[in-house]
């Protein structure tokens, strides 16, 4: 009998249209024209989890089958008839039980105005062969043997978004048009003169939708603003997004962490399962973990030589460990956005997190490897080159703002051993902008760089070099060498330090490490390295990479700076050393006192004194 029913229901639908009647179902008024009652199908969505419950039964005999079907094309045409256009889902009805699971499947994006999205993996699980064609069944609406398969594998946010605006039947005169999921999403054509003539839809490539040309204004309004519901991209790897303002993103954020900047700021979201693609970095219930850069300019240039930078370098030498990996870009309405991996923590964070007492050898290896890695990575930087080769040979590459909040820690990354985790280089937004216009060199002026850590040249009008950033490393590096030696807290005091210097100008009551004649380093840092030599925590290998920072790279005059090349080779060298000799690493030879030209004194909080001299060159 079910059968049969299935067999005749579309002229019994027919039938009842034209005034006939039918005797109501059990349960059912069919005189009622209520929308908002549940149907009778049990429908189960849960926000948290992809799990909708099977909508009712199969109906139509036997399944299509798949091996035998010829085509998804039939030479029998759709019919448009406004009976079938007409009737409106009895509230237990599947087409019913459809709108109701779409609305419930929609969960929140939060970084689109609260806007509401339908994930793919739900679409998928609501809008199904088997369950398209139970619908056309019952709706009467079936016109060829392979109708449900063509909706579902062509069309099938199409169908979702009629449905769920009530027009559900309406998905025949659009693939008549010859009109999919390709098409969308659509564009709300205003009239030229208000009231000369009705609102209309037009595809994304422009077409005119003649369906939509007999729709009342509100609907075919309503269907331009709604359709955004279920087009949430799915995002892959080294992939570029021109996405519209109305544009809902599958962010499904839970924590709120944003961080600002001079060009950009940073917030961290959630990207939904199902709407990414590649090796992303992932929580364990498959949400991927990003950090999204939005930059302040909407000028394409600036956007796109820092994508360039990340792309060419990734292109050109694969992905550095030491480096952050750009996931993919977006530009939403007039904004740009960058996605990284999230990083839980910058060094200075890390640093702080760990005590004194758990800085042990394994760490200081683990240090020395991290420097080395971080200068490798840099020499990436500053061997960059134009993508177009405008100036084959020249070098055009330099960070020009290297901090330790600009070095985040991960704890793993691929092909990693270390249980320490690794320490990568981030925000290339500076490094991209020295790119445009020059070839070696920048304009200080208007830089916008952490300014504790520039070198010297920021205040004698000499331009941004590439060795603008081995000053820089070499302040980091000091800093690097505090923590292991006294702590996290003798970082803090080493600024208060510096910054506490008499004879200083107001503008140089900042904590640089130059004197305001900029013809030294200045007195406070000589004494302080003098203090972190003498340390009983200062092992041969520490000494020996306090004497390559104050020897090769805080250096007054550029020229007289190691370069990155140079400096990773000279840091692979130590690394080697450590690696084959544990009493290098770890342990501190006798020397003869220090000798510096600094007259200064260095008090710490604590009394730290120690046995050890040596002879520190400055």
């Amino acid at each position: 009998m079910a059968f049969l029913r299935c067999l005749f229901q579309p002229f019994i639908r027919l039938f009842r249209h034209h005034g006939g009647k039918e005797s109501p179902r059990s349960g059912t008024n069919p005189n009622s024209d209520n929308h908002s009652s549940f149907p009778s199908a049990d429908v189960s969505v849960v926000d948290s989890h992809v799990n909708v419950d099977e909508l009712g039964p199969h109906c139509s005999g036997a399944p299509l089958d798949d091996q035998s079907s010829p085509g998804l094309q039939s030479d029998r045409s759709v019919s448009t008839q406004s009976s079938l256009l007409d009737v409106i889902p009895s509230p237990s009805s599947r087409l019913h039980g459809l709108q109701v699971s779409l609305s419930s499947a929609s969960i929140q994006s939060y970084r689109s105005g609260h806007a509401i999205y339908v994930p793919l993996s739900r679409l998928r699980k609501l809008i199904t062969e088997s369950k398209v064609e139970d619908i056309l069944h019952e709706e009467g609406w079936v016109q060829d043997l392979y109708a449900a398969r063509r909706i579902v594998q062509t069309s099938m946010k199409l169908f979702a978004i009629l449905v769920s605006r009530k027009r559900g039947a309406d998905i025949f005169r659009f693939l008549d048009e010859g009109i999919s999921d390709t098409d969308l999403p659509f564009v709300l054509k205003e009239p030229a003169r208000a009231g000369s003539e009705r609102m209309t839809l037009q595809t994304n490539g422009g077409r005119d939708i003649r369906t939509t040309s007999e729709w009342q204004d509100s609907e075919v309004r309503s269907l331009a603003q709604k359709q955004w519901r279920m087009l949430a991209p799915v995002f892959e790897l080294g992939e570029h997004y021109d996405l519209p303002g109305d544009q809902i993103l599958p962010f499904t954020d839970r924590r709120q962490i944003e961080t600002e900047g001079g060009f950009s700021n940073v917030f961290q979201t959630f990207i939904h399962p199902a709407h990414y693609t590649g090796n992303f970095p992932v929580r364990e219930d498959r949400q991927a973990v990003v950090a999204v850069k939005k930059l302040f300019s909407s000028d394409p240039s600036r956007f796109q030589s820092e994508r360039d930078m990340h792309i060419t370098l990734r292109r050109t030498s694969g992905p550095h460990p030491h480096l952050i990996s750009l996931l993919f870009t977006y530009k939403k309405g007039i904004k740009f956005h960058l996605v990284f991996p999230w990083a839980d923590k910058n060094l200075r964070k890390y640093w702080s997190e760990i005590p004194l007492e758990q800085i042990g050898d394994q760490k200081v290896l683990w240090s020395l490897k991290q420097m080395t890695g971080l200068a490798s990575a840099l020499s990436l930087i500053h061997g960059f080159q134009l993508p177009d080769e405008r100036q084959p040979g020249r070098h055009f590459g330099r960070h020009g703002d290297l901090k330790a909040e600009n070095i985040v820690w991960f704890p793993s990354y691929p092909g990693c051993t270390d249980t320490d985790g690794i320490l990568q280089i981030t925000d290339l937004g500076l490094a991209s902008l020295h790119s445009i216009g020059s070839v070696s060199n920048g304009d200080p002026a208007g830089v916008r760089g952490t300014k504790t850590y520039r070198p010297p040249d920021n205040h004698r009008n000499l331009r941004i070099s590439r060795k603008w950033d081995i000053w820089s490393l070499g302040c980091l590096y000091l800093e690097f060498i505090t923590w292991i030696v006294l702590g996290f807290d003798a970082i803090v005091e080493f600024a208060e330090l510096r910054g506490a210097e008499r004879g200083e100008t107001d503008e140089f009551s900042e904590d640089y490490f130059y004197t305001a004649d900029l013809r030294d380093v200045r007195p406070s840092v000589k004494a302080w390295v003098t203090r972190l030599s003498e340390d009983e925590r200062c092992s041969d290998m520490l000494y020996d990479l306090l004497c390559l920072i104050m020897q090769k790279m805080l250096r007054i005059e550029p020229n007289d700076r190691i370069d990155s090349q140079q400096l990773h080779q000279e840091l692979l060298r130590l690394l080697e050393r450590a690696l084959s000799n544990r009493t290098y690493l770890v342990s501190a030879s006798e020397r003869p006192p220090i000798i510096a030209r600094s007259k200064v004194k260095c008090f710490l909080r604590r009394d730290r004194r120690s046995p050890i001299r040596r002879y520190v060159k400055f």
